[in-house]
């Protein structure tokens, strides 16, 4: 009962339509959207910190973007989570794969079109991946100053490197970078055009300000909760 009335969230699911369906967005609407629910997610869900990293790279947490990544990386290799024994997070996992590709490589697959925007982290030098697309498997390198493509075997590809068709075939094909997209300081505690208060003074975080016990007698739980 205490919990609905506050903007608290468990993964984040508009977060990841801002990954899943980019190319409904604009640049605008996704770093608004971002940087408005990103603050108020718990982040219980170990499908949410990769989701996290994908779309903050994308809008320029480059900071943010590499500690969601990390903190993907390791929910089971740390068993983050304490429950590691049960069984790996499989589709933590995989999505460790796509904050990768997708966050850092900048991948996105729109209606069977390939596009790529990267985001290399600044500590690192690059980014090298094969994947199958269509009937050609590739080669994707990701450096700083540019992005290669490769067609390891199967037919030459067309792909898009920042609205820029680009052909490749089994010579390898590099597209410079002049940079790895726009850089936002900072880890977002709170969300810039509220200044990190709600309409009634308190804080803005991924927790309820007051315990249940201060708005909730028991009573009044049981009669909540009763069948």
């Amino acid at each position: 009962m205490v919990i609905y009335r506050f903007q608290v969230l468990k993964q984040t699911d508009v977060v990841l339509a801002l990954y899943l369906q980019g190319d409904q967005f604009t640049p605008d609407e996704k770093l608004a959207n971002f940087e408005y629910y990103d603050p108020i997610t718990t982040g219980d869900s170990t499908l949410s910190a990769v989701v996290q990293s994908i779309v903050a790279a994308e809008v320029g947490y480059h900071e943010l973007a590499l500690r969601y990544f990390y903190s993907g990386l390791f929910v089971d290799l740390d068993d983050r989570h304490g429950n590691t024994t049960d069984g790996t997070h499989i589709a933590s996992a995989g999505g460790v794969w796509s904050a990768l590709t997708g966050g850092f490589g900048g991948l996105r697959d729109y209606a069977g079109e390939l596009t790529f925007d990267p985001r290399v982290p600044q500590e690192w030098e690059g980014i090298e991946w094969t994947m199958l697309w269509h009937a050609s498997k590739l080669k994707i390198e990701v450096l700083r100053d540019e992005i290669a493509f490769t067609v390891l075997n199967g037919p030459d590809e067309q792909v898009k490197v920042r609205g820029e068709e680009v052909n490749i075939s089994t010579e390898r094909t590099a597209v410079p970078l002049s940079d790895q997209g726009p850089m936002r300081e900072g880890l977002l505690e709170v969300h810039p055009s509220l200044g990190g208060r709600r309409n009634d003074g308190s804080t803005i975080t991924a927790t309820v300000p007051h315990s249940w016990s201060d708005e909730i007698s028991a009573p009044d739980l049981q009669a909540h909760t009763a069948p």
